[in-house]
């Protein structure tokens, strides 16, 4: 398990030696009352033919995947820094939105209709969480944080889905594969595309003023503020 990172933060600080497992948040109490609660919404519905939109059982690990180390000690960093409102893009379930709606953030969620967001919105009004739902493919505003993990390898062009979701947020974080041999832990999926690791950390790096980028175990991490081009 990775729990010491050293970052540069949007505010000009740095990580540097902090454990960020030693926090007030308790993601994986979080992520499993979510999944729970996925479960029972789920209950007794059937498996539809695309899994991203219509399929209980990969929706549910999906949270489970999101568990996944280090992945959840980012996250878990992230939960206790950012501010202001947040959106969250290709979310499926919402787990990692509705952990920052947990603390009372204002969350937009942003993605095909389905079960995913059938879900957000029951189990958003049953937490009176702060909330908003824009399906896919309809217009947003720009938010202080854009988020989309593990989003990439999903769509036709990763640059110019990148530079899209650049626009949403002043700040923004991305994850996906990087590697044919990436296998996603803990969860019954396996996932064949990755993204062309090299061409976005170039693009990322001359566009935009990074903040954060790490590859551990075949999968990149990328934060950076999208309103100071360099």
């Amino acid at each position: 398990m990775i729990s010491t990172y050293e970052m540069l933060l949007p505010d000009g600080t740095t990580t540097q030696g902090e454990d960020i497992s030693r926090t007030h948040i308790d993601i994986h109490a979080l992520y499993r009352k979510i999944r729970d609660e996925f479960v029972e919404f789920t209950q007794g519905r059937a498996e539809g033919d695309n899994k991203y939109t219509s399929s209980p059982e990969y929706l549910a690990s999906t949270i489970t995947y999101h568990e996944t180390m280090p992945l959840v000690d980012l996250q878990r960093w992230l939960n206790n820094r950012i501010s202001g409102t947040v959106v969250d893009v290709g979310c499926a379930t919402g787990v990692v939105g509705l952990s920052l709606a947990h603390k009372g953030m204002r969350v937009t969620f942003h993605d095909f209709e389905g079960i995913g967001l059938e879900f957000i919105r029951w189990y958003a009004q049953k937490h009176h969480l702060d909330y908003t739902i824009i399906p896919y493919g309809q217009p947003t505003v720009q938010h202080d944080w854009a988020i989309a993990l593990d989003v990439l390898e999903h769509v036709p062009n990763p640059l110019t889905f990148l530079h899209w979701v650049s626009g949403l947020g002043k700040n923004v974080f991305i994850t996906y594969p990087c590697s044919i041999d990436y296998q996603v832990p803990y969860a019954p999926l396996r996932t064949d595309e990755y993204c062309d690791d090299e061409a976005i950390v170039w693009v990322v790096e001359k566009r935009y003023e990074m903040f954060l980028n790490y590859r551990i175990d075949g999968r990149r991490y990328i934060g950076f503020k999208s309103d100071k081009k360099t």
